[in-house]
């Protein structure tokens, strides 16, 4: 079976961390146009992710895992998942607001989203761990 997990992982890496950036940067210049790019990078970013952890689950399947690659590949889709239940219910957050943050909540939800980016990235990492230290999916 093709593993198609390669594919997807950089997009949510790279978007969501943007979001937030994006949305930090709204706030403090004002700007709702800003806003709205990190909309954009949130949904995107969000399907990213669940596109990552639905083809890493299949990739896991095709593979070869050492004791310790099962360890850091335990870590890994924890914090996958983890981070997927969190961009997903910010996005259903923001969904239901009509795209926008209410004012009264915007701390919580950059502090969440700050939250999620950094699962991200840290999963990443573990990622990064099978890949480059312990030879995972390499020939």
């Amino acid at each position: 079976m093709l593993n198609l997990h390669p594919l997807f992982v950089h997009f949510p890496v790279a978007l969501l961390p943007v979001a937030l950036i994006l949305e930090i940067a709204a706030l403090l210049l004002n700007k709702e146009e800003i806003s709205r790019a990190g909309w954009w990078n949130q949904v995107l970013g969000t399907i990213a992710l669940a596109a990552a952890v639905v083809s890493g689950l299949f990739a896991k399947e095709t593979v070869v895992l050492s004791d310790a690659a099962r360890e850091v590949i335990a870590t890994h889709e924890q914090l996958a998942f983890l981070a997927a239940v969190l961009s997903g219910g910010l996005l259903f957050w923001r969904i239901s607001c009509r795209g926008k943050i209410p004012d009264k909540q915007r701390y919580l939800f950059l502090l969440l989203l700050a939250l999620g980016a950094g699962l991200v990235i840290v999963c990443g990492w573990f990622g990064g761990e099978l890949v480059f230290r312990l030879g995972v999916g390499v020939r």
